[in-house]
């Protein structure tokens, strides 16, 4: 929702405080369809990565799919050859 809205990539990076994406998630986002973490982490949105570790161990029967979303943002910077967040 929140990435879908945002125009640019600046504004898209500054929606991205901790606060926010957590009252989100405690309040039912979905965090599945569309993939959000695997774009919030192609946009190399670090604040991601706690609340995507957070949703893993809360909801474990969804754990293999925030883990495909990790899996497609890996796959998004070996083909970039970005060395630097392929290993985060």
């Amino acid at each position: 929702m929140v990435l879908k809205s945002a125009q640019s990539h600046s504004s898209r990076r500054s929606c991205f405080g901790i606060q926010p994406i957590r009252y989100f998630l405690d309040h039912g986002a979905d965090f599945i369809t569309g993939y959000p973490f695997a774009e919030a982490f192609a946009e190399r949105i670090r604040t991601m990565l706690g609340p995507w570790r957070e949703c893993k161990e809360k909801y474990p029967h969804l754990a293999p799919q925030l883990q495909e979303q990790a899996d497609r943002a890996l796959r998004y910077f070996c083909f970039k050859d970005d060395l630097k967040w392929m290993s985060l």
